[in-house]
């Protein structure tokens, strides 16, 4: 994203930036209030992480309908953090240190992706399961599929 900014800058005409009165007001307004957000999150979710075993959250459909609730008014990046914060807890992994999803998911180094493609392969060579089996895969894509279909269509917009 940052790349396409810069690309926008430099290809851009000034003319038409000044024209449309362009200003880097608003974007460092929100980059403001979400550095904000997040610094006044830290205290909560080191709140969320030590007492999170006590919310009962145990079972992923747990979190599945939690989060959801709590996405439909606040923005998705606080309320991963926060789900991920009382997850880590019900663990005994804190949050103190940076790496605490690393340490929560089990991954040296914190690349998630580059542990799953690490235990794939692993499952291919040994012929063992994968982490996440294709049945999982399916029910996942069923689920997606049902929910999608739940939604009624909006009608046309103006």
């Amino acid at each position: 994203m940052l790349a396409l900014g810069l690309l926008s800058i430099l290809l851009t005409p000034k003319a038409v930036r000044r024209q449309n009165e362009f200003s880097y007001g608003p974007i460092l307004e929100v980059a403001a209030l979400f550095i904000g957000i997040f610094l006044t999150m830290i205290p909560a979710l080191q709140i969320l992480n030590a007492r999170g075993p006590e919310l009962g959250l145990s079972r992923p459909w747990h979190y599945f309908w939690i989060t959801g609730s709590l996405s439909s008014f606040l923005d998705n990046a606080p309320t991963y953090l926060t789900f991920a914060a009382v997850a880590a807890g019900t663990k005994g992994v804190s949050v103190a240190d940076a790496t605490y999803l690393a340490d929560f998911l089990h991954v040296d180094g914190g690349d998630a992706l580059l542990a799953q493609d690490r235990a794939f392969a692993q499952a291919v060579r040994e012929r063992g399961a994968p982490l996440v089996s294709g049945e999982d895969g399916y029910r996942a894509l069923d689920l997606a599929l049902r929910i999608q279909e739940s939604i009624p269509p909006l009608e046309d917009a103006p």
